[in-house]
């Protein structure tokens, strides 16, 4: 209560995490919203291989929003939590497919 002021008080392993990217003029343009750090992540990524820890019953997942002003397009995908770190690589390979495979 004394950090946000609120009377209500979730663990923090159930509030998720948000990762926010915006362009130089201060424009969100990414929004990754993630289960918690602090939920089982349910994978370990070991090389190129995603493996799962047999001792986790729950996946963390993100969900990962951007968009592509040039084209008027908001694209979303998910992943599992594990992954999180690759974000860009992500988000810079859906560009490339969807300009490889624009209709114009």
């Amino acid at each position: 209560q004394r950090e946000t002021g609120s009377k209500f008080r979730a663990p923090l392993r159930n509030i998720d995490d948000w990762y926010l990217l915006r362009d130089s003029t201060g424009r969100l343009n990414t929004m990754i919203i993630c289960d918690s750090h602090l939920r089982p992540e349910g994978y370990v990524a070991e090389g190129r291989a995603l493996v799962k820890i047999p001792t986790d019953r729950t996946n963390a997942l993100c969900m990962h929003r951007f968009v592509m002003d040039d084209v008027k397009a908001s694209v979303r995908i998910s992943y599992p939590r594990a992954l999180l770190k690759e974000w860009k690589r992500f988000e810079d390979r859906a560009r490339e497919l969807f300009e490889a495979h624009r209709v114009r």
